[in-house]
Order: C-alpha cells, then sequence, then structure tokens
C-alpha cells in the first residue's frame, strides 16, 4: 500500500543535544516515507552542523538548511513549510520528544474531513526531572465543529500545533505575521475550517530544558509581558465568520474567547500592569477591543 510522505521540519538553534535526540527519534519512525529538513537559525556553535552532517551522511532523507543570519523562529517555521515536498507536514522541535509510533498512528487517522492529527501531550521539565501530562482532548469528526471549539477554548493546548496536518491546508501560515497564542489560533482555525483528530494515547512530549517553563513572547517590552488584541481579534473573525455555527453557537464562542483573554490578561499581567488587572471591564473595553494600546 503507498503510504504518501511526510515531511518532519526541524527549526533549530544552539541546541546541538536536542537536535541530535530529535533527529534520532525522528529517523527511528515505524513510518518511513519522511523528508527530513532541519532549518539550521544560524547557529554560532559548530557543533549543530557537525551532528547535522554526520546524520545526514547516514541517512539520506535529511536535508539541511543554514541561515546565514537568525531570522527569528516564526520566520524559520514558515521558510521550513514553504521547502516541504510532503502531502503531509509536521514541526518537530528540538527540545521535543515522539514515541516511535508517532507518525505511524497520527497517519492512520486522516480522513477527508480530518486535516489534522495530533495525540495526547506529555510535558517532561529536564532541570528537574518533573513529568506530567494535559488531559486528552476529545477533538474528533464524530463531534461538531462547535462541540470540537468548545472543547479547546475551554483547555487551550498550544502544543497541538505539533501535530501531523494536510500540508495544503495549512500554507496560509507562509503569509502571516506573528502574535501572541498564534500557535492557539491555528489549532482553532483548524479545527473551525478542516478539522482535528485527537489520538487518546500519549505519544509527543513536549520538553524544556530547564528548571521552569520560559514565557516566550514575540514582541517582549518593558511594562507588559503579551500583547492580546492580534489573537482576540483572529479568533472572533474566525468565529464570527463561519457559516456553520449558529448566532446563539457564535455568541457563547465569542463569550468564552472573551473569557479566557481576559483570564490570560490577569494572570500573566498582574505584575506589570496591576491597576488594569484591577479593573477587568476596563481591561475589556480599552486593551481587548482598542487596536492602538
Amino acid at each position: 500500500m503507498h503510504k504518501p510522505l511526510v515531511t518532519v521540519a526541524i527549526p533549530t538553534f544552539n541546541r546541538p543535544c536536542g537536535l541530535q535526540r530529535t533527529l534520532k527519534q525522528i529517523t527511528g519512525q515505524t513510518y518511513k516515507n519522511l523528508e527530513i529538513i532541519i532549518g539550521d537559525n544560524c547557529s554560532s556553535s559548530h557543533e549543530t552542523q557537525t551532528i547535522i552532517n554526520d546524520l545526514a551522511s547516514k541517512d539520506k532523507r535529511i536535508i539541511s538548511y543554514r541561515h546565514d543570519e537568525n531570522i527569528g523562529p516564526f520566520n524559520n517555521f514558515k521558510f521550513l513549510l514553504n521547502k516541504a515536498s510532503g502531502e503531509y507536514f509536521m514541526w518537530a522541535s528540538d527540545d521535543d520528544e515522539w514515541s516511535s509510533n508517532f507518525v505511524s498512528a497520527c497517519m492512520e487517522k486522516f480522513t477527508d474531513n480530518v486535516g489534522s492529527v495530533m495525540s495526547g501531550i506529555g510535558v517532561i521539565i529536564r532541570g528537574s526531572g518533573l513529568r506530567y501530562k494535559f488531559p486528552i482532548l476529545e477533538i474528533s469528526p464524530a463531534k461538531t465543529i462547535y462541540e470540537n471549539a468548545i472543547i479547546f477554548l475551554n483547555n487551550m493546548q498550544s502544543s497541538l500545533i505539533y501535530g501531523i496536518h494536510k500540508k495544503s491546508l495549512i500554507e496560509w501560515v507562509i503569509n502571516e505575521q506573528p502574535f501572541d497564542w498564534f500557535d492557539c489560533y491555528f489549532v482553532l482555525k483548524q479545527i473551525i475550517l478542516n478539522g482535528y483528530q485527537i489520538i487518546p494515547e500519549y505519544l509527543y512530549t513536549a520538553g524544556v530544558d530547564g528548571n521552569n517553563y520560559v514565557l516566550k513572547p514575540f514582541y517582549p517590552s518593558a511594562g507588559r509581558v503579551f500583547i492580546y488584541f492580534p489573537f482576540y481579534k483572529a479568533c472572533s473573525d474566525l468565529i464570527l465568520n463561519e457559516a456553520a455555527f449558529t448566532n446563539e453557537e457564535k455568541r457563547r464562542l465569542l463569550f468564552l474567547l472573551t473569557t479566557i483573554t481576559l483570564s490570560n490578561f490577569t494572570n500573566y499581567e498582574k505584575e506589570s500592569q496591576h491597576n488594569k488587572v484591577q479593573q477587568p471591564y476596563y481591561v475589556l473595553e480599552q486593551y481587548l477591543l482598542d487596536e492602538k494600546i
């Protein structure tokens, strides 16, 4: 039976040990029809290129690109998507881990109404040795788009972006600009427009190399942690423009989205913007709905 080509895209930067682990686990997948492309974001260490050259000489599925300057993580993600040849596509970070049957298990779940497939998500904090698992979201084509959207918004798991996707359905990312929680917007868009399937097994582990998870805002600056409006606006537009939702379903989804965004604001900005956090209605009116802030 013909097995379609899956492109595994590995963005990397100054993490040679992690890259070596990732390449070992990806090349060791039971699903063999893989194109493995690496985007080295101008790593300063020669060790990164040494590892790539060594493994590429042993596995002809590996294709490597090195940027002459650091183009930023989001642009590296887009670069690799643009270079991919496979009908199916996945990003693979150089600090994460996969069971050997991850690709095979995901590929078995694709149907005409499923555009993305992911497994349950575990987490390892390598600095402390702590491991835990996120609850598996029961998102599937057996449910309505509205039901799946509600499930995701009630428990947004950004790492769902690291599933496998039909490449033609996510090429829109190439023309996008990054914003905070873009990964969650990506997942919600796939759920609404193309369908998501979550496998009820833990086959993927998100890795953190330090002792704690480090927040990574796209546009860090003094006086705030994240910018909330772009995510809120993009998701709102997505919901409002979806013909499959009734007006009542749109109202419920927008209410949930607003509640979640306010909760994130009060959680992450309680130190940097204490006065605004104490006035949630002010936040809703002035912070979320005013692009200029």
